[in-house]
């Protein structure tokens, strides 16, 4: 993807291996016809690319499973549409979903009895989003956190990581945490799946001010 051209997918929309569940597309439809001028009718129209197109005027079902690679052009095309700062976008809609989903289908992290319990778990449920990719998540320190996701598109990496971050402090705020710094680890290339390049996103966790 250029910066200049999200919609220059390394394949075309509908044809990658890497899959994300309708769950996630329903989102998007949902919060751009609640937010977006035209709603995302407009937002599917806005595409050049009459395969992006054709892929978002389809019928997303929750529990299928779709290509994740069109989640960055319509990451883009809705906050161009809105006048918005692309990673604020994505920072506000992120948070939209995951207070619905927490509070709902995955409301059982709220039931952990420990900021490090609840760290430790939310990048699995993130994960369960894809079809794709492993999850490693650890206690390396007192009250330090580290997690990662690996196999990760490198395409889909600056997406994916503020979704997962957003989604993680969201989990940790409705879990009342009240303290919790989070800083990002370098992404680290692992090759390629798919004949695309893949890499590890991954992220630490402070969730104890004395040992910070």
């Amino acid at each position: 993807m250029s910066a200049d051209d999200p919609e220059q997918l390394p394949m075309a929309a509908g044809s990658s291996p890497f899959r994300i569940k309708g769950v996630a597309y329903l989102g998007h439809a949902e919060y751009a016809d609640a937010f977006v001028p035209g709603g995302s009718a407009a937002v599917t129209e806005s595409f050049r690319d009459p395969c992006l197109r054709a892929f978002f005027g389809q019928r997303f079902l929750a529990a299928s499973w779709y290509d994740a690679l069109p989640m960055v052009p319509v990451w883009y095309a809705s906050a161009n549409l809105l006048r918005q700062n692309p990673t604020d976008f994505l920072k506000t809609r992120a948070r939209h979903q995951a207070l619905r989903d927490i509070r709902t289908v995955y409301r059982f992290i709220l039931k952990f009895v420990s900021a490090e319990a609840v760290a430790l778990r939310v990048p699995h449920v993130v994960q369960r989003y894809f079809d794709f990719g492993t999850v490693e998540s650890s206690v390396v320190g007192r009250g330090l956190v580290r997690a990662a996701l690996h196999g990760v598109p490198t395409f889909l990496v600056p997406w994916l990581r503020t979704v997962s971050e957003t989604y993680l402090e969201v989990a940790l705020e409705l879990a009342g945490v009240t303290f919790a710094q989070l800083r990002r680890l370098p992404v680290v290339s692992s090759g390629e799946a798919h004949g695309l390049p893949v890499a590890s996103v991954g992220l630490e966790l402070q969730l104890d001010p004395s040992a910070g």
